[in-house]
């Protein structure tokens, strides 16, 4: 795994299996958005029949070319790209800086739970509604496919919190307080008496 401490470091050769390990098929739309000429990336294809050695071949190709041209191959043209709403990886940020992941648990209890109105929460949450209708086409029941469209604003959002899930919740649209309450109570309130128990015990010393 890459250890960087600014986004203007270099993007080593070594990096780039990492890279499109995580990126995976979104390998295409970030070379895109990086100039990588569309003619050499159906040529690697072409010639490259193993997805993850493909991926490799099409990011070092943009290494290439930047080095070639003198310029740096840096990750903040890497997090540009994966910020721009067509690709939608801000996973890879967080992953990259290794920071914490909003659990699946999260996202598991509440699928079942709003899977009657997921189109109209991923609205309030800002997902694209091609992505929406991607999570309705490609699975036959509503709960996977709102676990996925939870997945896609996950994946989407620099910074994805419960508190966000909760505020979609109270939104007019939604108008779900009560569950919004269970949410905030099950998922956040806990770490507050956990903090307040911490304080007490800390008091009894």
């Amino acid at each position: 795994m890459p250890e960087i401490t600014d986004f203007d470091e270099e993007v080593c050769e070594r990096h780039v299996p990492w890279l499109a390990r995580h990126l995976s098929k979104d390998v295409e739309k970030v070379a895109m958005l990086l100039d990588v000429d569309s003619v050499e990336i159906e040529a690697i294809k072409q010639g490259e029949p193993q997805p993850e050695s493909r991926n490799i071949k099409i990011l070092n190709s943009w290494r290439n070319a930047e080095m070639t041209l003198g310029k740096k191959p840096t990750w903040e043209k890497v997090r540009l790209c994966l910020e721009d709403e067509t690709v939608g990886r801000c996973d890879v940020i967080r992953a990259l800086l290794n920071e914490d992941e909003l659990d699946d648990s999260v996202l598991l209890w509440l699928a079942p739970r709003i899977a009657a109105w997921f189109r109209n929460y991923a609205r309030v949450l800002g997902v694209p509604e091609c992505e929406i209708d991607m999570s309705s086409q490609n699975f036959e029941g509503v709960e996977r496919s709102c676990m996925d469209v939870l997945q896609r604003w996950r994946r989407r959002t620099r910074y994805p919190k419960v508190e966000d899930l909760i505020q979609a919740l109270e939104d007019d649209v939604i108008n779900r307080p009560a569950l919004a309450e269970e949410m905030r109570e099950k998922f956040c309130n806990h770490e507050v008496k956990d903090e307040v128990l911490s304080q007490l015990d800390n008091l009894s010393i």
